[in-house]
């Protein structure tokens, strides 16, 4: 217990604690020496003229030998003015100056060590130091979002529609060709029909002349068919 209590004492004197570190009062004002968090949002138009969000967040912290300069310089504001402030700018420098697809690919990686750096740089001379920077996310306006939706909607209508369109073709050139088709086969079978019918015809007329003692056949034809005609015999009158 003792040499807790002691181990406890010379960190305490020595300041090498967090409970230690936590604040410090300058010119009865109390500044914050924990890593505290900062973030942002920016809409940034690209180099090729696209626009897109970014939230970026920045862990930052000060040492309690720095405070009377930056109580000086900044006041106790610098939390809330300065670190967002620098984040947001050099966010927005930085994609700004690339395009939409180096933002969205594997670059992203080195965008995000170079903000880093441009944003310690641009806080040194104030004593803030920079922890680490992080992208929590990258996205669109919902405005465009909502455009690059309708307009994949309309692309799509488009091709669908297209598709319609020459399924049609299609259908209507096959519902054509069988028509066509049709036509002829009834072209075809109306003139087997007009040949048998014809036939028939003889027949049924031979039959009722047959009944009539009165007639006589004739039968004739063009060297296929023979047909059959009938005269009617005129009976004479008796002489008287």
């Amino acid at each position: 217990m003792r040499r807790y209590l002691l181990a406890l004492a010379i960190l305490l004197l020595t300041g090498n604690t967090c409970l230690a570190q936590t604040h410090t009062t300058y010119d009865n004002t109390q500044y914050d020496l924990r890593v505290q968090r900062t973030e942002i949002e920016s809409q940034v138009i690209t180099s090729d003229k696209k626009f897109v969000v970014i939230k970026a967040s920045a862990l930052f912290y000060i040492n309690k030998k720095d405070v009377p300069y930056i109580h000086k310089t900044l006041g106790p504001k610098y939390a809330t003015g300065m670190v967002p402030d620098t984040l947001y700018g050099e966010t927005h420098a930085l994609f700004g100056s690339h395009t939409e697809q180096e933002i969205f690919s594997a670059q992203r990686e080195k965008l995000l060590l170079q903000l880093q750096t441009n944003i310690q740089n641009k806080l040194t001379p104030y004593r803030i130091n920079i922890r680490n920077v992080n992208l929590t996310s990258i996205g669109y306006i919902p405005q465009i979002m909502n455009a690059i939706a309708q307009k994949m909607i309309a692309e799509q209508d488009v091709y669908r529609a297209e598709n319609e369109s020459k399924a049609a073709e299609i259908r209507q050139e096959i519902q054509k060709k069988a028509e066509i088709a049709q036509a002829e086969r009834n072209v075809i079978i109306a003139k087997g029909l007009n040949q048998k019918l014809l036939q028939l015809r003889y027949i049924e007329a031979l039959e009722k002349l047959a009944e009539s003692p009165n007639s006589k056949i004739v039968v004739f034809g063009d060297g296929e068919v023979a047909m059959p005609s009938f005269s009617p015999q005129t009976q004479k009158p008796p002489k008287k």
